[in-house]
């Protein structure tokens, strides 16, 4: 693949690579619950923790070994497991269940996931099998969360306030200690601990529901976007792990708690002053 495309395309290939990062689900949940409903960003963020639990599970079983061999120049250097491809698995499920949930034409993961597998083999991060690997394995994933979900959903209508906050409390702590004091691990514990407590604090708080009217709509994804999108870039700029998972909490806690608020302040659905 590096030889048949050439030097030089390595920005193209690492922008593929971003639609099946962490970064790229921050994003995709918070547009899906300003546009869609927090049901349906729900079930995103639920195939998207099976999917990083499976992962895990198989880096640590399989552990396959990264490219290293003197042909193969290596753009992406991560530690964990060569297979699966965790950016393949991740882009087949967050882009596939948008799809299964009828939210996006099946054109959309079909284009995505094959261009997140070309640019994991550019950057030299993993085999042909690995890749290949991962979009199977995410698409029975998805496959799996489109008949789980309804029962789960009913199970966890019926739990109260306390058990989500505190499942909201200790889960990131689990995947610290699971993942270790790694990037990785920063980059999950900042993700579940911020969704962890925005959302249930939305859930409880806030209670948004997306606006009717398709510019209001648009504005609102357009101030969202306009305050996570330098937070997620700054933290590419940085090089500190702490610190960039520090602003990638402040990207999630954002969209899943704080630009709800302030859409139900100031949109339609805004609380009226006491006494009217």
């Amino acid at each position: 693949v590096q030889e048949f495309i050439g030097p030089g395309w390595g920005w193209l290939f690492q922008s593929l690579s971003f639609f099946g990062t962490i970064y790229a689900a921050t994003v995709v949940i918070s547009v899906t619950l300003w546009l869609g409903g927090r049901r349906l960003a729900y079930g995103l963020i639920g195939a998207l923790l099976l999917s990083t639990a499976t992962d895990a599970l198989l880096w640590t079983v399989v552990g396959v070994p990264r490219p290293d061999d003197p042909q193969i120049i290596v753009r992406a250097h991560l530690g964990v497991s060569s297979f699966p491809s965790g950016h393949t698995v991740t882009a087949t499920v967050l882009w596939g269940t948008l799809s299964a949930f009828g939210r996006m034409p099946w054109a959309v993961p079909a284009l995505v996931v094959p261009g997140v597998m070309l640019s994991r083999l550019y950057l030299g991060a993993h085999y042909l099998g690995d890749v290949l690997g991962g979009a199977l394995i995410g698409a029975l994933l998805v496959a799996v969360w489109v008949r789980a979900r309804p029962v789960l959903a009913r199970y966890l209508s019926r739990l109260p306030f306390w058990a989500f906050l505190t499942f909201g409390l200790c889960a990131p702590f689990a995947i610290l200690a699971y993942m270790g004091l790694s990037p990785r691990g920063y980059e999950l514990f900042a993700v579940a601990l911020a969704a962890g407590i925005g959302l249930t604090l939305e859930y409880r708080y806030v209670r948004f529901e997306p606006a009717a009217s398709p510019g209001r709509r648009a504005t609102e994804v357009g101030i969202g976007i306009g305050v996570m999108g330098p937070l997620i870039l700054a933290r590419g700029l940085l090089n500190e792990p702490a610190l960039d998972a520090v602003l990638l909490a402040l990207a999630v806690f954002w969209g899943m708690l704080v630009a709800p608020a302030l859409f139900v302040r100031t949109g339609p659905f805004r609380r009226p002053a006491k006494g009217r």
